[in-house]
């Protein structure tokens, strides 16, 4: 008998799950090879299934080659990594310019098709915000519980913002880029992911400040702006999902989407703010 989406999304979140926690009961370093294989896979299917450019082309070959230098320089030269304030600023820099693609062009216009297209717009660029967990779990006490609050944040996102809108749901949050999201599930996730992140920060550090709430309720707002962000994307390249690889969830980008987006603002977090 076969599946139905939702028995396959399931079955799916469950192996990933166990996957990761794999990987991170080995230690750091497997850990951020995942990381690596994680971008790797994103960035083949932005190339292969938005641009249909071939795995043995130019622009293939460039853009892996600019995301593995980038993540190797980070991964085995620790003591000569860029310095967390510069890579911050660059992050920002990367964002408003995906903000401003957002709000201020139209998808007729196919902004990001064109520029991904003519080359001008290096793939790896999308990917920048991952090198912001390689560079936070170098830390050799918390990793691990930065980590789980990172994911902890993001899926609460997604989770809340799923039920909400599914229970509550009447006013659409943006219809031409994303039709199924609502205002109400946008509350609904930003409240979830503020309290079960400011609950988990609690548990692990025996720590709460009402900034800490308001600082996650921040950070899952920015998490919903990546996903609406690739919504955008994909719909200029018409492409329901970037690719086929994960039973009832597409593919890699589909879910690291929001992960990749508020990952840089989550390190500020913990360098500013946190523990």
């Amino acid at each position: 008998m076969a599946l139905n989406n939702t028995q396959q999304r399931i079955i799916s979140a469950i192996v990933l799950i166990l996957i990761v926690v794999l990987f991170v009961y080995n230690g750091s370093f497997p850990t951020k090879i995942f990381i690596i294989i994680t971008g790797l896979l994103t960035c083949d299917e932005i190339i292969v299934n938005f641009l249909k450019k071939s795995r043995t082309g130019k622009t293939y070959q460039l853009n892996i080659t600019a995301f593995l230098l980038l993540s190797f320089s980070l991964l085995f030269f620790e003591d000569i990594k860029i310095k967390f304030f510069q890579f911050f600023v660059i992050a920002v820099l990367l964002h408003g310019f995906l903000l401003s693609y957002l709000f201020l062009t139209k998808i007729e216009n196919h902004f990001i098709k064109k520029l991904l297209s003519s080359g001008k717009l290096p793939i790896v660029l999308f990917l920048f915000p991952s090198f912001s967990m390689l560079i936070f779990i170098t830390d050799k006490i918390y990793w691990v519980k930065y980590l789980v609050l990172l994911l902890v944040l993001t899926f609460a996102t997604d989770t809340g913002a799923w039920f909400f809108g599914k229970l509550f749901g009447k006013h659409k949050l943006w219809q031409t880029i994303s039709p199924k999201k609502t205002i109400e599930g946008l509350i609904g996730g930003v409240f979830t992911s503020a309290f079960l992140s400011t609950l988990v920060y609690y548990l692990f550090f025996n720590e709460f400040r009402f900034d800490y709430f308001t600082s996650f309720a921040l950070l899952s707002l920015l998490s919903h702006l990546g996903d609406l962000v690739q919504s955008k994307v994909k719909r200029e390249f018409e492409v329901k999902d970037s690719s086929a690889l994960i039973p009832g969830h597409g593919g890699v980008y589909d879910r690291i989407d929001s992960l990749l987006f508020v990952s840089p603002f989550f390190v500020g977090f913990l360098t500013f703010i946190g523990k």
